[in-house]
């Protein structure tokens, strides 16, 4: 292929996959354009569909941010994302940190940061 065709079929692709790029970006910044029809909801109404669970999950995030690598109050905080949960099951980032907190507890268990007390209790609560 000699340079000229081949300077074309670059240009062709970048203009390709600019126009592709765009009609995605603006197919997610607007869903009821898409061809599925309007999304179940925007990101910008969560606060209207969950008042107040932003606040409570910026602050059960920041307790588990402050922790020490080896948590002796990972029973309290689960206590808490429960009832964070019981409250509204369908706000979805409750059940992400939920998930982290099992992560980290887990990933304690599997360097060996635990003494045998601790890893008796951990099965016991699984």
């Amino acid at each position: 292929m000699d340079r000229p065709t081949l300077k074309k079929t670059y240009q062709i692709a970048i203009a390709v996959a600019f126009g592709l790029g765009f009609a995605l970006g603006y197919t997610l910044r607007n869903p009821s354009v898409g061809i599925g029809g309007p999304a179940a909801g925007d990101a910008r109404d969560l606060e209207r569909q969950f008042p107040g669970c932003r606040r409570t999950y910026l602050q059960l995030r920041e307790l588990f941010a402050k922790g020490d690598p080896v948590r002796s109050d990972y029973d309290l905080l689960l206590k808490r994302m429960d009832e964070a949960l019981s409250a509204h099951p369908d706000y979805v980032p409750f059940a992400f940190l939920k998930s982290m907190i099992h992560e980290d507890q887990e990933w304690n268990l599997v360097c060996g940061r635990y003494d045998a007390a601790q890893n008796s209790q951990l099965a016991a609560s699984v």
